[in-house]
């Protein structure tokens, strides 16, 4: 495989990831009471008291 094949797998999978989650993001938002959670990577932090 070229790399520059590779190189483009790597942006659309970073792409695809971010973008996921940023709707997980917005959708947390939705549906939470504020203080509004949010989301980093994967790690779900909950609002601090």
């Amino acid at each position: 495989m070229p790399r520059m094949t590779i190189a483009l797998l790597i942006a659309v999978l970073v792409a695809l990831v971010l973008q996921s989650g940023a709707e997980i993001s917005a959708e947390v938002q939705a549906a939470a009471p504020a203080p509004l959670p949010f989301i980093t990577g994967n790690h779900f932090i909950p609002p601090q008291p």
